[in-house]
């Protein structure tokens, strides 16, 4: 449930079904051309509530097959992007290289937080892409039994298309927008206004007192 009082919601999340530890799309590949290139997941933040996306946590992985360590040289990149009739559209924001990859099927949640919030509008959906580059061992996005909406990847024309691939594990949190606050100037005014009305209230209230015989202000 969403609850625009939380500090952050969890917008999505098929972490708690149990992520596939023997299951991966591999995003990077060093000795060749990656199988699932830019795998894509759409959801919908909410149906009623604009959120800042402040989080997004991704079970990704080093393949430990093939001789490569945590350290080594992987990463993966992170993309929001606009919907674009049922596929990843203009980017809203991509984080940085991310390094620190731990061994595929352990301890293998990676996060991004963005520097500058992104909006997440009401009954809007959004796409979460993958990137990947290694050196030293293949890097991998684990596969989920469960999800929501859609699942894209590019193909070798690097066209965006449906795949049956399983959607990928991940999490986005973020807090409910609820408008900007009040600037400094905009509370001075109503202070002083304030201030006007119970000046002009007081004399007057005073006068009454007086005129009931009640000395009690003297």
């Amino acid at each position: 449930m969403f609850s625009p009082f939380s500090r952050a919601d969890v917008i999505y999340d098929n972490f708690g079904t149990g992520y596939s530890a023997g299951a991966a799309a591999e995003i990077a590949n060093p000795n060749g051309t990656p199988v699932d290139l830019r795998p894509s997941f759409e959801f919908q933040a909410s149906a009623s509530i604009n959120y800042l996306l402040t989080e997004v946590d991704i079970a990704a992985g080093v393949d430990p097959s093939d001789g490569s360590f945590p350290g080594d040289d992987q990463f993966i990149s992170i993309t929001l992007s606009q919907d674009a009739g049922g596929h990843p559209g203009t980017a809203i924001a991509t984080s940085g290289p991310l390094a620190g990859l731990a061994m595929f099927g352990a301890s293998d949640v990676l996060s991004w937080t963005p520097g500058t919030q992104p909006t997440l509008s009401a009954g809007t959906n959004y796409w979460i892409t993958l990137d990947g580059s290694a050196t030293d061992g293949d890097v991998l996005w684990n596969d989920n039994l469960t999800g929501a909406s859609g699942y894209s990847q590019l193909n070798s024309s690097s066209q965006f298309v449906t795949t049956n691939n399983t959607l990928g594990a991940l999490e986005i949190q973020g807090t409910a927008d609820l408008g900007p606050a009040p600037e400094p100037g905009t509370l001075l005014m109503l202070g002083t206004g304030l201030a006007v009305l119970a000046l002009r209230y007081l004399p007057r209230s005073r006068k009454r007192r007086l005129a009931s015989g009640d000395s009690s202000c003297d």
